[in-house]
C-alpha cells in the first residue's frame, strides 16, 4: 500500500490536466470500494478487528487523498 501512496503522490503532483486527475479519482474509488468490502469481511464474516482497523487506515488515507484530487479538479474548473 506505501508504493502505491507513493505512485499516486507522485502522479498529482505530475497531473497536468483534468484527464490526470479523472483517472487517479477512477482509481481512488475503485480501491475506496474494495476496502470498504474488505473492512466488512474482515469485521462481519472473519471476526479479525485487526485487519478491519489496518483497513480502515487505509481507507481514511484513500478518502484523503480523493479530496485532494478532487480540490486539484476544482482548481483547474476555475
Amino acid at each position: 500500500f506505501l508504493m502505491q501512496q507513493m505512485a499516486w503522490r507522485e502522479a498529482l503532483d505530475d497531473a497536468t490536466s483534468a484527464a490526470d486527475l479523472q483517472a487517479l479519482q477512477v482509481q481512488t474509488q475503485a480501491l475506496s470500494r474494495e476496502l470498504t468490502a474488505q473492512v466488512a469481511q474482515a469485521l462481519d464474516v472473519d471476526g479479525d478487528a485487526g485487519r478491519a482497523v489496518q483497513n480502515v487506515r487505509a481507507l481514511m488515507f484513500v478518502e484523503r487523498f480523493a479530496a485532494e484530487v478532487e480540490g486539484r479538479l476544482d482548481q483547474l474548473g476555475q
